[in-house]
């Protein structure tokens, strides 16, 4: 009988890691984001519109990347962290 031990190597990675490399970053909808973010969807295309968030067109679907949400809020977060700071 095999326990967890026997498949657990402290050397590797943890499994989200290798699968955050290994899949490609999925697109979200603006009501996929709208929840991510906990904010209402007219904020995420008021957002959009503002340039404050990166957006990709697919005909005439609007999608997002995760990834990029999340360094583009963080980018801004710095920012403003700084403004403060000076």
């Amino acid at each position: 009988m095999s326990t967890l031990a026997d498949f657990y190597d402290p050397n590797t990675m943890p499994h989200e890691l290798h699968r955050a490399h290994a899949e490609p970053d999925p697109l979200m909808s603006e009501r996929e984001v709208a929840l991510y973010l906990k904010v209402s969807v007219r904020t995420i295309v008021n957002w959009k519109q503002r340039g404050i968030i990166p957006y990709f067109k697919i005909g005439r679907t609007v999608r997002y990347s995760r990834e990029q949400i999340d360094r583009a809020l963080m980018d801004r977060h710095q920012c403003n962290a700084g403004a403060l700071s000076s």
